[in-house]
């Protein structure tokens, strides 16, 4: 088994790796974004209910092991994709977050200046988030952090930036990110693609991923926190 996947070509091991850790948000937000009809849509509040926090963690856990071992038994390691703990890296993490945070709010500012009907179309939630406490935040915030620089971050970058350059790297793993976030509505493309830009920009740079692991985790801990109930 080891010597059959060793011998995959790169296209199919991309393939697995995309289409297994996020094929299935792809799909389910566009089946969302077809079946949605207003921006209310009652439907719509699974996505971050306590529920679904909880499923995406086992989601993370589970389907994020499998990927990692299938990558191990083709080379590929932690050292590799650049997860290096160290408390330098960790405050370095603190600053993505915070140059994310401010970017995306640069952006909303100057698109509601420019159009305020357009920044009202932003502001409207694509999502509700509800019932779920405080430790599901923190726990979700970490799992789906490591789980998404790895394989969205680290992995894309490393391998389109090894066979192409680092601008095409940074666009297809911001591209790939935006594409499974979908679901938020116009909001997703004012807060995801700076995050995108930020976090892929800093590790095809630098190649060390523990920042943005760490600036990933905090932001999604300031978005869900103020829906912790």
């Amino acid at each position: 088994m080891r010597a059959y996947l060793q011998a995959l070509p790169l296209a199919a091991e991309f393939a697995i790796v995309i289409l297994g850790g996020f094929g299935v948000f792809i799909l389910s937000t566009f089946l969302s974004l077809l079946t949605a009809t207003t921006a209310s849509n009652p439907d719509s509040t699974w996505w971050y209910s306590g529920g679904h926090l909880i499923s995406l963690i086992i989601y993370d856990v589970l389907v994020g092991a499998a990927l990692f071992a299938f990558l191990r038994a083709r080379g590929w390691s932690l050292e590799r994709l650049g997860v290096r703990f160290g408390a330098v890296d960790t405050l370095i993490g603190f600053g993505l977050a915070a140059l994310a945070l401010v970017a995306a709010w640069a952006i909303f500012w100057a698109v509601t200046t420019v159009s305020p009907a357009a920044g009202q179309a932003l502001s409207a939630p694509g999502v509700t988030p509800r019932g779920f406490g405080l430790a599901t935040a923190i726990i979700v915030s970490i799992v789906d952090a490591i789980f998404e620089e790895i394989f969205v971050c680290g992995y894309v970058v490393m391998v389109l930036k090894e066979r192409a350059d680092s601008m095409t790297a940074v666009t297809i793993s911001t591209a790939i990110r935006l594409l499974y976030h979908l679901y938020e509505g116009p909001i997703a493309f004012v807060g995801v693609i700076p995050f995108g830009l930020v976090m892929a920009g800093w590790y095809a740079r630098t190649g060390r991923l523990w920042p943005v692991i760490v600036g990933h985790g905090l932001y999604d801990f300031i978005s869900v926190v103020g829906y912790v109930s």
